[in-house]
């Protein structure tokens, strides 16, 4: 071979292996973006290079890129649009929390079709907030009692009329507000999923800034503690939700409490579906689950302490699985530090009643 033949053939190498690095870091930039599903800017990619580079359009390496590409985005897309109609089905079947975490996972396969998953999950939203809402009545219900020194007096009390959610925040419901917010899931979901079987369980562990996040996200807001006596006591003074006696009928019982577990043994000490005992018709005054499984956070601030110091506590209302009978009463009043976690403290909403 003559010098100028070699000096090309050199050449013809050089450029050669330019091409091979072009694509290989071509390559590499499209798979970074496919693994994100960010599938729109994978195609600008793919079309700034051929712009740039019009003399390797043609090469077959860019075509399989480029077809693959396109593949993978109309798969996606169609998964997109199915998961996007199962939670259209689940908003209107009144699956509210479903159809938010089914369009949650649909943007994850298509993260650019935004907009529309924020439409869907703002219509699925404002289906929870108004979701198995009590109204209560503006008028002169008695609170706290004269038998214990933190419930004392007893008072008769008239609150503007409000409404409140018939059962605690479930697990579900929960869900739903973690993956359409990016918060942070309770810590004993085990890689941010509910444990099994208890979506229709109370949500637990969760501090009293979680729940007032929680309901803030749906327009709500957290009942004060008078509020919540009065939706579970009613006009008529009742001692508990349900009525004047916690009644044990052999293995019936009116709430989830300490007494049930006695005898319930063969099972673990637990929540309950929120529906459970209101399903048996033990439910509150204006009709709502209200008295044991968890206890539930309340905006009303108590005085408290903290490693000696003065500091300011909420009141917990409703007792809980873990406690005994006497203290799923209406008037029990229990002080807690906001800022602590329970395996028996969860919450409900409530909101201002509007004509």
């Amino acid at each position: 071979m003559t010098g100028a033949g070699l000096i090309l053939a050199l050449v013809g190498l050089s450029f050669q292996s330019q091409d091979a690095d072009e694509m290989a870091n071509l390559r590499k930039s499209v798979e970074a973006l496919t693994s994100e599903n960010d599938w729109f800017r994978a195609h600008g990619v793919l079309q700034d290079f051929a712009l740039a580079h019009p003399s390797l359009r043609e090469d077959a390496r860019y075509k399989m890129l480029l077809q693959q590409t396109q593949d993978l985005a109309h798969e996606a897309e169609g998964l997109f649009k199915k998961q996007v109609a199962e939670a259209e089905k689940d908003l209107r079947d009144g699956q509210f929390a479903k159809a938010i975490i089914g369009a949650a996972g649909a943007l994850r396969i298509y993260p650019e079709h935004q907009a529309l998953v924020t439409e869907v999950q703002g219509r699925a939203r404002g289906g929870l907030a108004g979701k198995d809402l009590i109204r209560i009545p503006s008028k002169p219900c008695s609170v706290g009692s004269n038998d214990h020194s933190d419930e004392q007096p007893l008072r008769e009390v008239k609150v503007g009329e409000f409404l409140v959610d018939k059962y605690p925040v479930t697990n579900e419901d929960y869900r739903a507000f973690v993956v359409s917010t990016g918060g942070s899931a309770p810590a004993h979901w085990s890689n941010g999923k509910i444990p099994k079987g208890k979506e229709d369980h109370p949500v637990v562990f969760v501090s009293y800034e979680d729940a007032a996040a929680f309901a803030k996200w749906l327009g709500k807001r957290l009942p004060t503690a008078e509020e919540w006596e009065v939706a579970a006591r009613g006009s008529d003074r009742r001692e508990f939700p349900w009525g004047n006696a916690f009644l044990e009928h052999e293995d019936r019982f009116q709430a989830n409490c300490l007494e049930y577990w006695q005898v319930h043994k063969n099972l673990a000490p637990g929540t309950t579906p929120v529906q459970f005992f209101s399903g048996q018709g033990f439910v509150s005054a204006s009709g709502a689950a209200m008295g044991g499984n968890v206890w539930e956070w309340t905006s009303t601030t108590i005085p408290g302490k903290v490693s000696g110091q003065a500091a300011e506590f909420r009141i917990l209302k409703g007792g809980s699985f873990m406690v005994a009978s006497r203290s799923l009463r209406c008037a029990t009043v229990l002080p807690e530090n906001p800022e602590l976690v329970h395996p028996d403290t969860g919450f409900r909403c409530a909101k201002d009643a509007s004509r």
